[in-house]
């Protein structure tokens, strides 16, 4: 490898830490819970008031709760079971997502509280 690759690979590198520093930090806590399933919009729920929201529907169920500020999936009936496995989440535009079920659970602000995204307006 020449002197010249180096210095560009650590260019790259160096890049992606500053864009991962940036997106860690300029990220604000959330303050709604945002679910859809197949696309359309189940239900939107406060992320400061604790709840468990159970999801039933013809894919199957789930059991999402909020609680201190945090949304995490408790239970799922879907073979991998990765959505129950995912960190909670709080920070906007942080998902658990549920590939079997066709289900998005998303931290939202409370202006982006609509069924409208930006691509679509």
């Amino acid at each position: 490898m020449k002197k010249r690759d180096v210095q560009i690979a650590l260019i790259f590198v160096g890049a992606a830490l500053l864009i991962a520093f940036c997106m860690r930090f300029w990220n604000k806590p959330g303050e709604m819970v945002r679910i859809q399933i197949d696309g359309e919009m189940y239900g939107t729920y406060s992320l400061y008031k604790d709840d468990e929201i159970e999801i039933r529907n013809h894919y199957g169920y789930n059991k999402l709760i909020i609680k201190e500020g945090l949304a995490y999936m408790d239970k799922a009936d879907c073979p991998d079971r990765y959505c129950v496995e995912h960190k909670p989440i709080s920070e906007t535009n942080e998902t658990i997502v549920c590939l079997p079920h066709k289900l998005v659970v998303e931290i939202i602000s409370a202006e982006k509280n609509d069924t409208i995204d930006g691509v679509s307006e």
